[in-house]
């Protein structure tokens, strides 16, 4: 199991914290979802609908930023 920290630190040195940092995973077909608020994807400038987001997994962290080379035909 994969522990996510409960603040995220952007590369803007912006720091949001959710009113309620424990959150629960959602079933999503054979897999697992996390919701994302609209504060925090506009934080990082991400536009859910066209965006690719970099995932990467250090020291029992999650790290989410917004993909360079986003590409719309994935």
């Amino acid at each position: 199991m994969v522990v996510c920290q409960n603040i995220f630190h952007l590369e803007l040195h912006n720091t949001y914290i959710q009113p309620n940092p424990l959150k629960k995973l959602s079933r999503s077909g054979s897999g697992w979802a996390l919701f994302m608020p609209k504060t925090l994807l506009e934080l990082i400038d991400v536009n859910p609908e066209k965006d690719m987001l970099k995932i990467q997994v250090e020291n029992n962290t999650i790290k989410i930023t917004k993909a360079e080379n986003n590409n719309e035909d994935k």
